[in-house]
């Protein structure tokens, strides 16, 4: 690990990103002059001549490793370094977002004490009008689906099924669904955050990253975001509406993920890594408020939804 200083002075926040040649880190300026974080790029393309100054150029800290995300986060969540920061943003590669934008979200992570927090996502190649009519559609049939988002297709509207399945190609909650006026700056109270977009405190960081076994089964992202919803407890769990990312690329090797959920299931319960039961969140049992910024201190007391999954667990 490179640190670009001998007597750097560490910000309050640090963004963690896995990079390569066609990373949206440099074309969204994340590592900008007046930043509030620091950048820690991992470098994951097998180039033996990149020279010191691309680093430099393009992050405070860097470490040049193979492999997927998540088994560069094994390395690099045992650093001492983390427990220098309030949160951590953990922002997959192919998230278009602006370096500002991510400096926003990180004072507002403060300003609400967020265990949790995520820009809304707006989809690429979709009318936005189309979009807020599936979610209206989706709640407003909540019962016929049993919840499930996911298998909306078989009763929307004809004219949606399009724009639903670009949906799905990038985003699978709908609670991540960007949705009101930027000006009327709504945040989302929820008990999910998607993975590839977590801002995290680093005290719930920490119950994670002690546990070197746990993150040794880990490939991809798959459950990550389960579980630090769990180490939440889910509260003060949100997503910022008026703040919003792109994801560009298409997800792929779903049926390979969901093996590896499979797995790490599994080995949840079998080594008993929570105290309580381990709780699976689905679409059917994600749940949102949605108040303008401004009125917080009224809604702050709604934002804790471990009693809901407490009384799942009875039933």
């Amino acid at each position: 690990m490179i640190k670009q200083t001998n007597n750097y002075k560490y910000k309050k926040y640090l963004l963690i990103s896995s990079v390569g040649d066609e990373s949206y880190h440099k074309k969204c300026e994340w590592n900008y002059q007046d930043k509030n974080y620091d950048f820690f790029l991992v470098y994951y393309e097998p180039h033996k001549n990149v020279k010191k100054s691309y680093y430099k150029k393009n992050s405070d800290f860097y470490l040049h490793l193979y492999g997927k995300k998540m088994k560069h986060s094994y390395h690099v969540f045992q650093l001492d370094l983390i427990a220098k920061y309030d949160y951590i943003f953990v922002l997959d590669n192919d998230i278009k977002i602006s370096g500002k934008d991510i400096s926003r979200l990180f004072t507002l992570a403060t300003k609400l004490n967020a265990n949790l927090l995520a820009p809304s996502a707006k989809i690429q190649n979709t009318n936005h009008e189309d979009v807020i009519s599936i979610v209206k559609f989706y709640y407003e049939n909540y019962k016929n689906v049993k919840g499930n988002f996911w298998k909306l297709q078989k009763i929307l509207p004809v004219n949606l099924i399009n724009t639903y399945n670009e949906i799905l190609k990038y985003s699978s909650w709908v609670q991540m669904l960007q949705l009101g006026p930027i000006k009327d700056k709504y945040i989302k109270c929820t008990n999910l955050i998607e993975n590839g977009v977590c801002m995290i405190k680093r005290q719930i960081l920490d119950k994670f990253r002690v546990n070197l076994n746990l993150m040794k089964q880990f490939n991809s992202g798959i459950v990550f975001d389960s579980i630090v919803a769990n180490y939440s407890n889910f509260n003060k769990i949100f997503i910022c509406d008026y703040i919003y990312y792109q994801h560009m690329i298409p997800y792929r090797n779903k049926e390979e993920d969901w093996k590896e959920a499979k797995r790490l299931l599994n080995y949840i319960v079998k080594y008993k890594i929570f105290k309580r039961k381990f709780i699976e969140l689905w679409p059917n049992v994600i749940k949102i408020k949605i108040f303008n910024l401004k009125d917080y201190n009224k809604h702050k007391n709604d934002c804790d939804y471990l009693d809901h999954y407490m009384n799942i667990i009875k039933e």
